[in-house]
């Protein structure tokens, strides 16, 4: 029932929304337990064939996750929202997108717990450019991302609230697909050094909310910041 209504919860939170992506790093949730949040995330790459020209954007997003059991938690992402390009005013961008994550605890160690975490994300962009000159000439794009880490995390108790710390070693890919009308050839960039690390904090406040700040390195630091609600 908890399931079913925090789920319900989420897709009008989802389809409501104006913008959302994948990727929710982080710890690991209790057996039954479900969060609904948003979060902030910046990108900075590197990307081939333009090395050394820097590619740097964000995002704002919301995100659920879902502890199965001990062992694995799941995550899911996905909306549906018009965007306009401030670079290309004249773009009109419809944009899909799903992700999707895993969470797996290997096993523990003292006060220390080790886990496995895979996420992918995906955005399709649909330029609903207007006609010109009796010629549509359209812009899609598609960007995807994969990240994979093996983290460590240890919580512990501050003024009576819940404090997790976790670092990961990780793996951060993230491509650009861009696709033009006239020619019909996809024009592909590819993250350059996508072997980095993250460093985290989760707060739990009040048995519920849950505050968080990640640092993702892959080429630059790049700030996460968000909020959950747990039930």
């Amino acid at each position: 029932m908890r399931f079913k209504l925090a789920s319900s919860l989420f897709l009008l939170l989802l389809f409501g929304s104006n913008v959302t992506d994948g990727q929710v790093l982080g710890p690991e949730l209790k057996t039954g337990k479900l969060e609904i949040g948003g979060f902030w995330k910046q990108f900075h790459r590197k990307m081939d064939p333009n090395f050394p020209l820097e590619h740097n954007w964000s995002r704002s997003s919301i995100f659920m996750k879902y502890g199965i059991n001990r062992f694995i938690t799941l995550s899911a992402e996905g909306a549906v929202y018009n965007v306009k390009d401030n670079t290309y005013p004249e773009r009109n961008y419809r944009d899909y997108i799903i992700g999707a994550g895993i969470i797996s605890r290997i096993f523990d160690i003292n006060e220390f717990r080790m886990a496995l975490s895979f996420h992918y994300n995906e955005i399709f962009s649909f330029d609903r450019a207007p006609y010109e000159s009796g010629h549509i000439y359209t812009f899609h794009s598609n960007t995807r991302g994969v990240i994979g880490v093996i983290q460590v995390e240890k919580s512990f108790s501050f003024h009576s609230q819940n404090v997790t710390l976790w670092i990961a070693n990780a793996y951060i890919f993230d491509e650009y697909i861009f696709y033009s009308s006239w020619d019909f050839i996809p024009y592909t960039y590819k993250s350059v050094d996508n072997f980095g690390f993250i460093l985290g904090v989760n707060l739990m406040l009040f048995k519920h909310i849950e505050p968080f700040f990640h640092i993702v390195y892959a080429d630059f630091f790049q700030p996460r910041v968000g909020i959950g609600y747990q039930f």
